[in-house]
C-alpha cells in the first residue's frame, strides 16, 4: 500500500523495538557476555536491512522488496546469524550455570 505506520528512520533505529531495549537497558549485565556485541550489532545490523527494504516498499518497488526480504537475501543471512548467535549465547549462559 506504501504506507506505513512507521517512519524509516524509526525502524532503522536499533533502540526503538523492545529487544533493542532491552539490550540498552541491560548492558551493563548483558555486555559481560561475550556474545553481546555481536548480537548488538546483528541487531543493529537487521534494522538497518529492514529500514532499507521499507523504503524500498514505500517507494513502490515491491518487487526490490520482496526480492530483499526471500530467502538468500541480506535480511534473511542476518537475521539467521542474529538467530544463531542469540542460540549460542543461551547454550553458553546454559553451560556456564
Amino acid at each position: 500500500t506504501q504506507t506505513s505506520e512507521f517512519e524509516v528512520a524509526f525502524v532503522r533505529s536499533p533502540h526503538n523495538c523492545e529487544f533493542g531495549k532491552w539490550l540498552d537497558k541491560d548492558k551493563p549485565v548483558l555486555s559481560k557476555y561475550s556474545y553481546y556485541n555481536e548480537v548488538f550489532n546483528l541487531h543493529k545490523q537487521l534494522h538497518e536491512e529492514t529500514a532499507r527494504i521499507m523504503q524500498l516498499a514505500l517507494s513502490a518497488r515491491k518487487e526490490e522488496a520482496t526480492k530483499a526480504i526471500a530467502v538468500g537475501s541480506t535480511f534473511s543471512a542476518i537475521s539467521a546469524k542474529l538467530t544463531l548467535t542469540m542460540m549460542n549465547w543461551k547454550k553458553g549462559i546454559a553451560a556456564a550455570a
